[in-house]
Order: C-alpha cells, then sequence, then structure tokens
C-alpha cells in the first residue's frame, strides 16, 4: 500500500499536517519530534501531546545535535510508554534504535515509528557557524535527489538513507516536490494510513 500525499504549500507543512492529524485523530497519544531550540542555532527532541506546537516543529532537521535513539531508549528505560507514541527518526537512528531494543535498552511496544528518505545532515560546526536560513533552503532542495553535497563525511558514505525500517516511511524520490509518500512497513503503520482515511494510490507518473 502506497499513498501519495499532495499538499500545495510545500513537504514541511505537508508532513507536520500529517503528524497533527495523528494527534488530532487519537491515533497516536504523543509525538516526539525535533523542534528548534529558542536561539535558532539548533535543534532538541521534544515530546508532546498538543498538535499545536507541532506547527513549529522541525520533521526533517537539517543538523543531527543527538541520536535519537537514546532519547527514545531514555523514554521507555521503565517500560513501554502509555498509549501510543509517534516517534520521527532518520534511517540511521531506526538501525541504531533496533540494535538498542536487541540490548533491551528500548521498549517497541506502544511506538509508532516514522522515517524518511534522508539526504545527510550538515556537520553542527557548519551549520552553527553559517548561515542558517540559507542552508535551511539548501537542505529541503537535497531532498528530492537524496543527497546534500555539504553533508557531514559519515553522512556522504551511507548508502541506507531510506526509512524502510520503520513502522511508517516518508519517501520523496520520483514525487513532484510539493508531495511525498506514505508507506506502511508493518500493522500498525497500515492502520494508522486507515485510519487517516488515506487511500492507496500509484506513484508512478507523479
Amino acid at each position: 500500500m502506497n499513498t501519495l500525499v499532495k499538499i500545495e504549500e510545500g513537504r514541511k507543512k505537508g508532513i507536520i499536517s500529517f503528524l497533527k492529524s495523528l494527534l488530532e485523530k487519537g491515533i497516536v497519544t504523543q509525538a516526539l519530534v525535533p523542534m528548534r531550540v529558542p536561539t535558532g542555532t539548533s535543534f532538541a527532541y521534544i515530546l508532546t501531546k498538543d498538535p499545536n506546537i507541532l506547527e513549529n516543529c522541525e520533521p526533517i532537521a537539517p543538523v543531527m545535535p543527538v541520536q535519537g535513539a537514546r532519547i527514545v531508549s531514555k523514554l521507555t528505560k521503565k517500560g513501554p510508554l502509555k498509549g501510543v507514541t509517534a516517534v520521527i527518526l532518520r534511517p540511521c537512528e531506526i538501525r541504531a534504535l533496533r540494535e538498542l531494543v536487541k540490548l533491551n535498552q528500548v521498549q517497541l511496544d506502544g511506538l509508532l515509528t516514522i522515517s524518511f528518505d534522508c539526504p545527510g545532515v550538515f556537520p553542527l560546526k557548519s551549520y552553527l557557524n553559517g548561515h542558517r536560513e540559507q542552508m535551511d533552503e539548501v537542505f529541503w532542495q537535497a531532498i528530492d535527489k537524496c543527497e546534500l553535497e555539504e553533508a557531514r563525511p559519515v553522512c556522504s558514505i551511507c548508502y541506507l538513507f531510506s526509512g524502510e525500517l520503520a513502522d511508517l516511511e516518508i519517501g520523496f524520490g520520483g514525487i513532484t516536490s510539493d508531495a511525498f509518500s506514505l508507506t506502511p512497513h508493518s500493522e500498525i503503520g497500515e492502520k494508522a494510513l486507515r485510519e487517516l482515511g488515506y487511500e492507496e494510490a500509484s506513484l508512478e507518473g507523479r
């Protein structure tokens, strides 16, 4: 099942709308998402039950100041969270999450994991010292080709950049720049799309 989501106001707004809908329709209880810190220089994860707060989130941040899997580990170290928690993580963070599960350091019960086609991230130091608004624009342009030319070295050698290991994958490849696809890879992912009312769509020629 592939669902094509076409959003005229752009991909970032569309992804935020998708995350808000998960909360508004009660499909998830809370969401763990990146948010720009008040100084505007970096990003941090927040856990919220308020869909309005998501209006200002950064679902796909241009830098990676923390490893998201560690945040999930800290949240679930005493057991599964209550209800269902949506967690948006990069592909490398999803892989790290799976390794922590093997070490009994993460509880997956009650999580709806969401990932995406990742172009890589800027080195944190470069972003802190650079023209951040311009770099933000370059980053979202790089999403189309899933390659950020100025990415940190470890990202430039990564070849596992799709979100297929998550419950829900946000895809950008072969789709116009005002749209993205949602592909479920688990029962909980399929259930979420059904409850959102999204219909299966062919992505050919879109």
